[in-house]
């Protein structure tokens, strides 16, 4: 998943929250829909159907009601993979080739069945059509036998496929086409993948909607890849957008596409389902940037869901009888927030590390190598007031680098507000100059996104009452100004967050702390003992031999502070009374699937 940058636009003020009430004690309703239909009034537009492309909220959310994965989670649950369109698995004594069994009696909505060359078509179209910085490419990047997948998303990286579409020097058909094989032929119920190298998160990457499976038949009679040697390396630069798969979908879910146009989309029950009739017949997604349009839609009956960016009507909508307010003290999106230090810092002509010196008008380009540094900083940051004053008390504290519902979440102890521990580390740091000398720099975040902000202020407000000496400005970029500072090694503290696309630890460690992970090139982490776990978490298969591990790392974590660590905000899902069976997965873009929700 890219970096994450967006906001919650915020609140609009008492007069909002008067119409809203007014209109909840209306005794008018209007336009309500059958109860065998779902309405769900969005902001999230699909921009693709085309699961190798799907990156985007509004075009997942689609995605992964459609079609189907081999493994999946069940009620938001991301403990351990469920089986979806794969029954059962085998692994190898080396860990590089998995043997999945496929549930047999499967139909696609074109009445193709389904067997094993589907996966094989699924995955070596994923491999050849992905996006350099979608998910597809950087979950399993080289680890694909015929993959040259390296380097920073977005910046070169992809699968078979480079930014400017060429083939990676190292990608070859006869990589590719070792990915997948049938041993009991194309139709058979028995498939076979061959990795690289081991990856230990194997089922949860097979888990998110870019490994989702295609009809192939349906696909190439369309005029997608035909599937052969002879013309893999034609797709490799077109424009995919214009292609067969970007609108015509034909998957196993439980829900066929019907219509997508501008104004949303719609979608019928497939009554050959093999889970079972769907219980809506027909699901619509109907696009509405208006929030006050989209509450009023909800309270007269229009909608059975609706997006709520402002938290400010929520609680006047709670108090409907016709409403429901879904919500959960562990309800977190897959996100983890982040103050990150640089740990080698540019310093030719740049005015955020002042001087480059450490002369009290600014800090050497090893400032935060110097890990009594990093210690007070951490120790400046209040977690537990963070969530009440910033998120109004709706949050949860981070006692390890990756959201609490993710497996291997070691819960311990949370660094909060400690100025006599700050103050100590500050005085042993380099040598005991630093308290004397003092130091100047600039801390960055994207510009609106108050969360970051916020969380800056609070450091350089406890900095400065420290320290008169100490002074750090707090400064926000537009976004692509703040990505090219950070990636350019000039920001010596900036606030980022990553989404993991997978329910694994190593969606985070690697991507943070690996010497090959997406944030080294941002943040030139010189942590070794903590990079040396982060390497070697990878290919770890066994689940004891992992929870050590993860558990390891998140003790050297808390001990090295190679970062500060953000509060999740909770989160809460807005829909009709009558709407029974919502759950939040945090890897579903819609947080549930359509087809475990029912009006009553």
């Amino acid at each position: 998943m890219p970096l994450v940058s967006a906001k919650i636009p915020p609140a609009r003020g008492a007069l909002r929250c008067f119409a809203l009430a007014a209109a909840l004690f209306s005794t008018t309703v209007l336009g309500q829909t059958a109860p065998d239909t779902y309405v769900y009034q969005t902001v999230a537009r699909a921009l693709t159907l085309d699961p190798s492309q799907a990156n985007d909220l509004g075009s997942a959310m689609v995605v992964e009601n459609i079609y189907e994965t081999l493994f999946g989670f069940e009620g938001g649950d991301l403990d351990s993979v469920v089986p979806r369109l794969a029954t059962g698995y085998q692994v190898s004594e080396d860990a590089l080739t998995w043997t999945f069994s496929l549930r047999e009696g499967v139909t696609f909505h074109s009445g193709n069945p389904f067997g094993c060359k589907d996966v094989e078509y699924s995955f070596e179209y994923g491999a050849i059509a992905a996006r350099p910085d979608g998910a597809f490419a950087s979950l399993l990047g080289n680890r694909w036998p015929g993959s040259a997948a390296t380097g920073d998303a977005g910046e070169g990286a992809g699968g078979a496929r480079t930014a400017d579409g060429s083939l990676a020097a190292a990608a070859t058909w006869e990589g590719i086409d070792a990915i997948v094989a049938c041993p009991d032929g194309p139709d058979g119920s028995t498939v076979q993948l061959s990795l690289g190298e081991p990856v230990g998160a194997l089922l949860a990457i097979l888990a998110h909607h870019s490994f989702s499976i295609l009809d192939s038949e349906f696909a190439i009679a369309g005029g997608a890849w035909d599937g052969t040697e002879s013309s893999w390396s034609d797709w490799l630069t077109r424009d995919l957008t214009t292609e067969f798969l970007h609108a015509n979908p034909s998957g196993t879910g439980a829900y066929r596409l019907e219509t997508w146009d501008a104004e949303g989309v719609t979608a019928t029950a497939f009554d050959s389902y093999w889970g079972g009739t769907p219980p809506h017949a027909r699901v619509v997604l109907r696009y509405v940037d208006d929030q006050a349009a989209r509450e009023q839609a909800l309270i007269a009956g229009e909608a059975a869901r609706i997006d709520l960016a402002d938290r400010s009507t929520l609680d006047t909508l709670a108090a409907s009888e016709s409403v429901s307010v879904h919500r959960s003290a562990d309800w977190t999106f897959a996100t983890v927030t982040g103050l990150f230090f640089n740990f080698d810092l540019a310093l030719a002509g740049e005015e955020a590390v002042g001087s480059g010196q450490l002369d009290g008008n600014g800090v050497p380009r090893d400032f935060f190598t110097d890990v009594d540094v990093r210690l007070a900083f951490t120790h400046l940051f209040d977690q537990a007031g963070f969530v009440e004053q910033t998120y109004g008390g709706s949050g949860i504290t981070l006692a390890a680098p990756l959201p609490p519902a993710f497996p291997g979440y070691l819960a311990g102890a949370v660094r909060g507000l400690d100025v006599d521990a700050a103050a100590e580390h500050f005085q042993r740091a380099f040598e005991g100059r630093l308290w004397e000398t003092g130091f100047k720099f600039s801390a960055y975040y994207n510009l609106g996104n108050t969360v970051r902000r916020d969380a800056l202020e609070m450091i350089k407000a406890n900095l400065e009452a420290i320290n008169p000496r100490f002074k750090m400005d707090v400064r926000d970029l537009p976004w692509p100004e703040f990505l090219a500072a950070v990636s350019e090694g000039r920001a010596p503290l900036f606030a980022i967050s990553w989404g993991a696309d997978f329910a694994d630890p190593i969606a985070f460690v690697e991507t943070f702390f690996s010497a090959d992970g997406r944030f080294a090139a941002r943040t030139h982490i010189a942590v070794p003992e903590l990079q040396e776990l982060a390497d070697s978490a990878a290919a770890l298969t066994d689940p004891r031999e992992r929870a050590v591990h993860f558990s390891a790392l998140s003790e050297l974590h808390h001990e090295l502070a190679p970062m500060i660590l953000v509060p999740l905000q909770t989160w809460f899902i807005v829909t009709s009374a009558d709407l029974s069976g919502v759950y939040f997965d945090p890897l579903l873009a819609g947080q549930f699937l359509w087809r475990d929700v029912s009006r009553e």
